[in-house]
């Protein structure tokens, strides 16, 4: 009941807070409830939220409790809306477009497919039985080529539960959205859009990852809101990823809250222009059970963590009672460890450049603010409410 209870909280947000402009849809005109009038329950709240993703003139298709869901995407053409009843659905799953050697339990090929859980009072909950290793996967390839890209795609109102690598997985696709989601002991990621584009992840719940609940990789122009995350090893990370936006999140019971990184080795290394503000991030201090890969290197007790990149902002955060650091600034050779020689190798510039931390809350941390070491030109702080910081004076903007 907890997880679902905190759905129906960032569903009433989402409708009530205004916040919701972006990409996709925006909450219909606030007029009050009227005299006399009682509040909308938030299983109304989350049902209207829902029925503003399905196009009026899509074909639907509708899966009732008993039946496959795999079958009806199967069914669908682009520009369908696949509406899926509440109950708990089983597939046997096959081979994904961007892991061939890995099970999806659904799997999205075709651009312009919306797929929603009418989960309004009830879940619709996507369990694995069968050992499969996504729950839904959207995707032709994995990597991102002109003839792989997907345009479209849209997924909202499901519980995944229980996938050996990740809840739901995006590669190649531009022009989408998840929403209202839940994604629930999933073994590596909770949500995981890779390669992608023009793209929103939104009112969604992510619990229970070895590795990270929200995820976005080599990407660019996405935007992470109005999201919980607990009690994963990282609760959201921008890795390798460009022009993109982290607001109005919560983190809480995490190893680390927010992650910003470039990680040696992956395709397009690179971290430059994205904003992370008006997050509330607190007691991230979990001991690291990692399934494995660089979140091993995560320490417990991580607020906020920048590593490298070029002219990313840091504004209006919330960071608060962290064992370690509450928002922290470091470079890609000290955070992985490198040698002088790797670090040399680097095909990018490991050091920080013009990072601007401001208006930040960041107290009750072991070190509230952290710059170490203090490598990188063009890094500053103003404006930030802390009271332990490393160096004991940082730069001013």
């Amino acid at each position: 009941m907890k997880k679902h209870f905190a759905a129906a909280a960032v569903a009433a947000a989402y409708l009530l807070s205004g916040c919701a402009s972006g990409n996709t849809f925006a909450p219909p005109a606030s007029g009050g409830f009227g005299p006399g009038a009682s509040a909308p329950s938030a299983s109304s709240l989350r049902a209207a939220a829902l029925q503003r993703f399905i196009r009026p003139n899509s074909r639907k298709i509708v899966v009732k409790a008993g039946q496959s869901i795999q079958a009806a995407v199967d069914k669908a053409k682009p520009g369908d809306t696949i509406l899926v009843q509440p109950g708990t659905y089983h597939e046997k799953g096959r081979p994904c477009p961007f892991k061939w050697d890995e099970k999806c339990a659904v799997s999205i090929t075709q651009d312009n497919i919306t797929l929603i859980g009418e989960s309004g009072a009830s879940p619709v909950v996507l369990n694995n039985p069968n050992k499969l290793a996504v729950g839904i996967g959207t995707g032709k390839a994995y990597g991102c080529k002109s003839k792989n890209r997907i345009n479209g795609n849209y997924i909202a109102g499901f519980t995944v539960t229980g996938f050996l690598d990740s809840g739901i997985f995006l590669s190649c696709v531009t022009n989408w959205e998840w929403a209202f989601d839940e994604a629930t002991n999933d073994k590596v990621y909770g949500f995981y859009p890779v390669f992608a584009s023009n793209g929103r992840l939104d009112n969604s719940v992510a619990v229970g990852a070895g590795d990270t609940g929200f995820y976005v990789g080599i990407s660019d122009h996405i935007r992470v809101d109005h999201n919980v995350a607990y009690d994963n090893v990282s609760g959201y990370e921008f890795e390798n990823t460009i022009d993109s936006l982290m607001e109005y999140n919560t983190a809480y019971n995490n190893t680390g809250g927010i992650l910003e990184f470039i990680i040696p080795g992956d395709p397009l290394e690179r971290s430059a222009n994205n904003v992370i503000r008006y997050n509330v991030v607190t007691e991230n201090n979990n001991a690291n059970n990692c399934t494995g890969g660089v979140v091993c290197t995560v320490p417990p007790g991580t607020g906020i963590l920048v590593i490298g990149g070029t002219n990313n902002k840091i504004n209006n955060n919330k960071v608060t009672r962290h064992i370690l650091y509450g928002i922290a600034l470091t470079d890609v050779c000290t955070a992985f460890t490198l040698t002088t020689k790797q670090c040399k190798a680097l095909k990018y510039n490991p050091l920080p450049e013009k990072t601007k931390f401001a208006n930040n809350t960041a107290l009750y941390n072991q070190y509230d603010l952290a710059w170490s070491p203090q490598s990188g030109r063009g890094n500053c702080w103003n404006g930030n409410r802390s009271k332990t910081t490393i160096p004991t004076k940082l730069p001013k903007c």
